[in-house]
């Protein structure tokens, strides 16, 4: 069947799509789900602190987690492209922030139409474009809920997947260059996106081992230079979390289950089945357990109409995988690309698992112990997608007696039609699109509680500790990491703003908040003195509070006294403390020089030979220590704060010194080595390998 139909008729509907269902994110404020006000500050603070004061791409952040690195174990492409948007183009960072959001939702669904409408039809390549967009889990709830970098890593995947394919049909030393400067964008991207590109490598190579046997030499040497200029190109990023940092970052990754059973049916389930926004599991067993049974069917019925789209993917998928294996034995470049594709969804699928953390020894390796499994359940999703392209346009076009052959129009047009009336329950709710000027409980609670904090609290001398949204309180928050911007409204640090899996070791002992937490123990089993005494070490004065149990034990406690109280938010003052930075090991006269964010200088007046000083910052590798000019060792109290001996009188200094000369060289050589073979290149010609 032939369809009527111009691909830009086709980037246009996308287009339009993405539009209709993002375009709230572009109200005034910043985006408030899940990790957008985490992200948000760590590139407001990026580009005004570390860019424009330390001119370097890497620093320290002293807010939450007792201070952290910022920049060098997170993602570059965000800060890169939003540190250009901002400074170079004048767009103001909150918008900037929007327009990645929102590329980083639409360019997957554009590219995915741009790769199969090159080997099947335009009708059905838009038709699986389209219904990318409203995958729920694994593309809108995972975009707007901040983890955007990831999804422009996605996009640079798919252009790689494009070349690589290219790469196939000639070997091409042109082709090689433009897969080593993606595979290094792609590594800059996020490091999930990285694993995946090798996992597409190693597909390619497979498949052509399987296909064309007499090329293997030629593809492993493009693909092996393909590795090394991305190596040196990006050396200044992977070499500090590889050497500098790799025995600093703690690994917080997890599976999809606690159990061989729990694993398989979360890895088979999202297959076919998904969750609606605004039920869970437990809506369907408690009706039945109830005997609530029109409970039960309303719920039952919400759970199909979530589930439709993606039945329809798995549905043609499974004919897009029948015809492929019938067709297997076809010598073409479509044939290839779905045998790369094939084998790349199964790789992904395995490790979309993550039964390698039910085994201690496996779970603890390097590269595979921070890898979060569930994170390559879309590329699963993505190569169904593409089968699925192949299943409706092998249906349409061939002539056979099947009942879906005989009826495609009119099923074509009910899928449609059941899409469209059902859409509302494929838009995203309004708490996923949320910002902080569209919301009541910013405006009547957050704001008010800030503006309190920033007369009230001085910001040189203290620290405040949030107590997390996440696990402890209801969803009408909406946002799990809103603190998080708070630095930037009220110039305090603090601590318990941020949300998610972090890297951070004083995540895990000392400043975690979130689900009943408090100081690196529960609420229930962290005796008061043990509060007061984690308070000080973090030189923390204030604590705001937001769940019954905190505010009745601090209420409840002779060392705490209520400050101020807005809508759920209570904050409570310890008594009796005089904040300080440094607390010494013996009492000892000093005064503060310089107490900046990456630059701390003090003068100490007297002298006790076994003396040490807590300086209540997370310590790092890249803190570095003098005393009189000579540098010295800077030990971890236990908790991950730097504790340093000073056994003289005299000028102690603490500098964070991230700058590793051997690592921009690196680059440096490996940008040269690009220069010149692009230069050769163009001079050449296409010259084969």
């Amino acid at each position: 069947m032939k369809f009527n139909i111009k691909n830009w008729h086709c980037y246009l509907i996308i287009l339009a799509l993405a539009i209709f269902i993002s375009y709230k994110i572009f109200r005034p404020g910043f985006m408030l789900f899940l990790d957008n006000p985490t992200h948000l500050s760590m590139y407001k603070y990026y580009i005004e602190e570390i860019i424009l004061k330390q001119h370097f791409i890497f620093g320290f952040n002293p807010s939450d987690f007792a201070g952290m690195p910022i920049g060098s174990i997170y993602s570059q492409i965000g800060f890169f492209l939003l540190t250009i948007m901002n400074l170079v183009f004048n767009i103001p960072l909150e918008l900037s922030y929007k327009i990645l959001v929102f590329l980083a939702y639409l360019t997957p669904s554009l590219l995915l139409y741009f790769l199969c409408s090159k080997y099947f039809d335009k009708m059905p390549s838009l038709a699986i474009s389209l219904l990318y967009l409203i995958i729920w889990k694994d593309v809108i709830l995972t975009i707007f809920g901040g983890m955007w970098t990831y999804y422009i890593g996605i996009s640079f995947l798919l252009i790689f997947l494009y070349f690589l394919i290219k790469f196939y049909t000639k070997h091409s030393i042109k082709y090689v260059l433009i897969l080593s400067v993606l595979f290094s964008l792609i590594i800059l991207s996020h490091p999930f996106a990285t694993f995946a590109a090798i996992c597409l490598m190693g597909s390619f190579f497979l498949a052509n081992f399987i296909i064309r046997r007499v090329c293997v030499k030629k593809t492993t040497v493009g693909l092996m230079v393909v590795f090394f200029l991305a190596f040196l190109t990006t050396a200044i990023y992977t070499l500090p979390l590889a050497i500098d940092l790799s025995s600093w970052l703690r690994s917080y990754a997890w599976g999809l289950g606690l159990n061989y059973f729990q694993i398989l049916y979360r890895l088979v389930l999202p297959l076919a089945f998904a969750v609606p926004q605004n039920l869970m599991l437990n809506d369907l067993i408690n009706p039945l357990r109830n005997q609530e049974y029109l409970l039960l069917l309303k719920n039952l019925w919400q759970f199909f109409v979530a589930s439709f789209p993606q039945l329809i993917i798995l549905l043609f998928s499974v004919i897009g995988v029948r015809n492929y294996i019938k067709n297997r034995k076809e010598n073409s470049e479509k044939i290839f690309f779905l045998t790369v594709i094939g084998i790349f969804s199964i790789t992904t699928f395995i490790i979309s698992s993550g039964f390698w953390h039910l085994n201690s020894f496996l779970h603890n390796l390097p590269i595979i112990s921070g890898l979060i499994s569930h994170r390559f359940q879309i590329y699963t999703e993505i190569g169904m997608l593409i089968f699925a392209a192949y299943g409706i346009t092998e249906l349409w076009n061939k002539r056979t007696s099947s009942f879906i052959h005989e009826k495609r129009n009119i099923l074509a047009i009910i899928f449609v039609l059941f899409i469209l009336i059902n859409f509302s329950s494929y838009y995203p709710q309004n708490k996923i699109v949320k910002t902080s000027e569209s919301s009541e409980m910013f405006k009547e609670e957050v704001l008010p509680l800030w503006s309190w904090i920033e007369k009230n609290v001085d910001e040189k001398e203290t620290r405040i500790l949030y107590q997390s949204f996440w696990k402890n309180t209801d969803s009408e928050y909406d946002s799990d990491s809103i603190h998080a911007m708070s630095v930037h409204y009220t110039n305090v640090n603090f601590i318990g703003g941020w949300t998610g899996g972090t890297p951070n070791p004083t995540e895990f002992t000392l400043t975690s908040t979130k689900g009943n937490r408090l100081l690196g123990k529960t609420i229930e089993t962290i005796s008061d003195e043990e509060v007061v005494t984690r308070l000080k070490m973090l030189n923390v004065k204030y604590v705001v509070v937001i769940e019954p149990k905190l505010k009745n034990k601090l209420e409840s406690s002779k060392n705490f006294k209520k400050e101020y109280s807005i809508g759920r938010f209570e904050v409570y003052s310890l008594k009796d403390y005089n904040p300080e930075w440094f607390d010494f090991k013996y009492e000892t006269e000093y005064t503060i020089n310089t107490f900046e964010s990456q630059n701390i200088d003090i003068t100490i007046k007297d002298a006790k030979k076994d003396n040490k000083v807590l300086v209540k910052l997370a310590k790092n590798p890249y803190w570095h220590a003098y005393l009189n000019n000579k540098e010295i060792e800077i030990k971890n109290n236990g908790l991950g704060l730097m504790e340093i001996e000073v056994k003289e009188a005299g000028n102690l200094r603490l500098v964070y010194d991230p700058i590793r000369k051997p690592y921009i060289l690196l680059t440096f050589i490996g940008i040269i080595i690009l220069v010149v073979l692009s230069t050769y290149t163009l001079i050449c010609r296409n010259k084969p390998i």
